[in-house]
């Protein structure tokens, strides 16, 4: 699938491409908790088209947290004037979740930085991935020589990793109003099936055994969507409590995920491609590898809650 470049402009249209971006820079500044329910709403109907779109949310979070006010006005005001798509680049193949692995450098000359990775600068060809990132462009970036005014670093020397940080915060909350998105559409599809699938005389969504797994995906469902609206009101009330609930909410929704896929499988429909939640199987992957894997979402938990153990 091509990148949805006609819908992400009728987004646009919408003024609602960027909405983190302050009224002051003329965006529409629905804060976290706005974003993340346009965000559910949205991946209800195409995860692929909120992953391409929110990717602006994620670019510009860096220039939003550790940006002057005339940085933030050059770059994130473009993207309020014309449909622009911003990229973020924030890994490399051999550093994942090991950041301290990164091998691209910069160079202090005068008053420019300078950075390098491998020889030859261009943007590699587009990956194919599995599910939702299909109709987003996924694509290795080279830097050679590559002159940066100092002008342009934000805040001070030494901190980017404290800004990249900062930038998942407000974005973290986005992807899991997008599990929970998923999951809703799965458990949809998933009810309407039973509803119309008979067995023994009757749909099958009569057995107990059936109603049963219906129940416990909502139950599932709901509390991360609850935990999730939680974690993003907080993060707009500045508060640090919602630090918890991405890591929680990450840790939920993949067992959500996993009753889903257990039904559907049981079911005999994820592999059958003409029905939606083949798609919804695929896409329900990537939930638990970007922005922080779930491996690494238990890990801050962990250290959350020793440390406050410890102050305690």
């Amino acid at each position: 699938m091509d990148f949805p470049m006609d819908i992400v402009k009728k987004m646009w249209n919408l003024g609602i491409l960027n909405p983190l971006v302050l009224e002051k820079l003329r965006g529409p500044e629905l804060g976290c908790l706005g974003t993340c329910i346009k965000a559910e709403e949205i991946v209800w109907a195409c995860t692929g088209v909120v992953t391409a779109a929110l990717g602006n949310s994620l670019a510009t979070s860096p220039v939003l947290v550790g940006g002057n006010g005339e940085q933030k006005k050059k770059y994130v005001g473009r993207l309020i004037s014309e449909p622009v798509i911003p990229c973020y680049c924030v890994t490399e193949a051999g550093a994942g979740s090991g950041v301290s692995g990164l091998k691209t450098r910069a160079k202090e000359k005068e008053d420019e930085r300078i950075i390098n990775d491998t020889p030859g600068i261009s943007v590699g060809r587009k990956e194919i991935n599995m599910g939702q990132v299909w109709c987003s462009d996924t694509s290795a970036v080279t830097f050679e020589d590559v002159r940066v005014p100092k002008a342009n670093m934000l805040a001070e020397e030494g901190i980017g990793f404290k800004i990249a940080m900062a930038s998942f915060d407000k974005t973290q909350p986005q992807v899991a109003a997008g599990a929970v998105g998923l999951a809703q559409r799965a458990l949809d599809e998933a009810t309407k099936y039973t509803l119309e699938r008979k067995s023994f005389g009757t749909a099958i969504v009569n057995h107990q055994v059936v109603a049963f797994m219906l129940a416990d995906m909502a139950i599932g469902i709901e509390t991360s969507r609850q935990v999730m609206l939680k974690a993003a009101w907080e993060l707009d009330q500045g508060e640090e409590e919602y630090v918890l609930c991405n890591p929680l909410l990450q840790k939920l929704l993949p067992s959500v995920l996993l009753m889903l896929c257990k039904f559907l499988e049981e079911m005999g429909l994820t592999q059958v491609t003409g029905y939606s939640v083949e798609k919804l199987y695929r896409d329900s992957k990537l939930f638990q590898i970007y922005e922080g894997t779930t491996q690494i979402q238990k890990t801050i938990v962990s250290r959350e809650v020793i440390g406050r153990f410890k102050n305690s």
